[in-house]
């Protein structure tokens, strides 16, 4: 029996409906998921299921924060999207 894997929104929208956050941290996970569905749809021309996210996916993740953003990001700021990914 295959497993359907949720989307990258819906990952984030089921978490952050299970844990207990203020304001500033639904915020700040809110904004990394419009980052990574935006990230996603403009690399692979889709959203991505959780099951595709794997090295190669961050590697070009950090360059489109980095270098490929209309506002390239600071080094804190991409290591607080890349936390957020990761929890």
């Amino acid at each position: 029996k295959k497993i359907a894997y949720p989307s990258i929104s819906k990952a984030f929208d089921d978490y952050m409906k299970l844990q207990k956050m203020k304001p500033g941290s639904q915020n700040n996970y809110q904004i990394t998921k419009n980052v990574l569905v935006d990230f996603s749809k403009t690399k692979y021309r889709k959203e991505l299921t959780i099951e595709e996210i794997d090295y190669r996916f961050l590697v070009r993740f950090v360059k489109y924060l980095r270098e490929e953003r209309a506002i390239p990001n600071q080094p804190n700021t991409i290591a607080k999207r890349l936390k957020l990914l990761k929890a």
